[in-house]
């Protein structure tokens, strides 16, 4: 439970790195090098389709829409957390056919809720903008 009151529902693997390996049918050694890693996702569009996709919700653990499928089968917050990615940049996009006047205004709502999001799992989350950050 965070400071919110918000849980994020996830499983933490770094409890049990061999039941991990099972599940995803690779070898322990394998998953303690994962985890003795720092990952990094360079190019995060949760967001976007949490917008766009109806009923697409970035804090809860999303269902397959489309078997197989890249486009529609996105990373979660629980997905991330329980990947142990230690960080992740999600990206803030604009309709490109959105009219130029309201580009602006719509780009800072979206980074707005995309930061009160994360702000609602403190525990979880930490935003940074800057290398000193």
């Amino acid at each position: 439970m965070t400071d919110g009151g918000t849980a994020l529902a996830y499983i933490d693997h770094r409890d049990d790195p061999e039941r991990w390996a099972e599940v995803l049918r690779i070898s322990t050694q394998a998953v303690d090098l994962y985890l003795a890693s720092d990952v990094v996702d360079l190019h995060n569009d949760s967001f976007l389709w949490s917008r766009v996709l109806p009923g697409y919700d970035v804090r809860r653990r999303g269902r397959p829409r489309v078997p197989l499928s890249p486009v529609l089968n996105q990373a979660d917050l629980p997905r991330v957390r329980e990947a142990a990615i230690d960080a992740v940049v999600w990206d803030i996009v604009s309709n490109p056919w959105r009219r130029q006047e309201s580009r602006d205004d719509t780009t800072i709502a979206n980074i707005h809720r995309v930061r009160a999001t994360l702000d609602e799992f403190p525990d979880e989350f930490a935003r940074w903008r800057s290398l000193s950050d």
